[in-house]
């Protein structure tokens, strides 16, 4: 009978690979760092910084949502997190106005677990803190590897469930079950998923915001109620530049797609928009799945052909 050899786990700290929290957090802003830090926490980050100035202080680090409104604030202390970093956490994101504040620590008391808690219990369902714990893994003598885990994030079930409590219109009552419905059928859809990993809480609005790889722009699904109309976008935040870029390319983007898209530059404001629509009724339940595939194809092909040029 064969007899299974188990190793032994054993728990490092930080130190042993990475000497400072400079060091770290060198690591952290990496494409790597930034991945398993995503990962962990359900949300695509991208663009990190280091070392952002805010007044007479600098962050650690300053990311951006992939495909989101807001920047991400990540501070990382070795050993025991103390009070001074959490009122850094707290400044910085005021600061750069974060949505979303990450601390990343080797220990927590707790009343510093009892803070990140109590700021998601009295914050908006839109902002977000997170307490991190990071250590290195070794199995007898195997290589170190670095892991994070959550120590204390927002309740999810109690914001959803408080969104939908709150009082909201017939129009909205029915936008926010047709992205629930589209939620689950886009994540049970193999071609979406291997495009698109994780998606956002659903929420009583016309529209719907995925990431297309950069942060100056996002793709957005939307639905109009007034024309029974569906529509999937490339919305340019403030970046003219990069919409004459990609519209010099038309025809080829138009032919990699299969479609055409409606070109609005919008000179008069900030935002640019790249559009493809069509007229279904939405709220049918019978025209749903239609909505569906429709909206998960050409989100697809957005991200695809137009991602790669970002």
């Amino acid at each position: 009978m064969n007899t299974l050899t188990l190793g032994t786990i054993k728990h490092h700290s930080l130190k042993k690979k990475w000497e400072k929290e400079s060091d770290f957090s060198d690591w952290l802003v990496t494409e790597e760092g930034l991945g398993r830090l995503s990962e962990l926490i359900g949300i695509d980050l991208c663009e990190g910084r280091r070392e952002v100035p805010i007044g007479d202080f600098k962050a650690d680090i300053v990311a951006q949502e992939d495909g989101g409104e807001g920047k991400v604030v990540i501070e990382n202390q070795y050993k025991t997190v103390n009070h001074d970093h959490l009122g850094k956490l707290i400044t910085y994101a005021a600061g750069v106005g974060a949505k979303i504040a990450i601390l990343v620590v080797e220990e927590a008391r707790p009343e510093a677990i009892s803070t990140i808690k109590w700021l998601n219990e009295i914050s908006r369902d839109d902002f977000a803190f997170y307490l991190v714990k990071a250590e290195l893994l070794q199995i007898d003598d195997s290589a170190l590897a670095p892991e994070l885990s959550i120590i204390e994030a927002p309740d999810i079930i109690i914001r959803e469930t408080r969104a939908r409590v709150e009082e909201i219109t017939e129009v909205k009552r029915m936008q926010l079950e047709f992205w629930i419905s589209f939620s689950s059928h886009a994540m049970s859809d193999a071609s979406f998923k291997k495009v698109f990993s994780r998606l956002r809480t659903p929420r009583p609005q016309h529209w719907f915001d995925l990431p297309c790889g950069s942060s100056a722009c996002h793709i957005g699904l939307t639905l109009n109620s007034r024309e029974d109309k569906i529509a999937a976008e490339l919305y340019i935040d403030d970046d003219k530049d990069l919409f004459h870029q990609l519209y010099s390319e038309k025809s080829k983007i138009e032919s990699e797609c299969g479609f055409e898209f409606e070109w609005r530059e919008l000179p008069e404001g900030k935002a640019s928009r790249i559009i493809v629509s069509t007229s279904k009724r939405w709220q049918s339940p019978e025209e749903q799945k239609e909505c569906f595939d429709w909206l998960c194809a050409k989100a697809i092909a957005i991200r695809k052909t137009i991602g790669k040029r970002l």
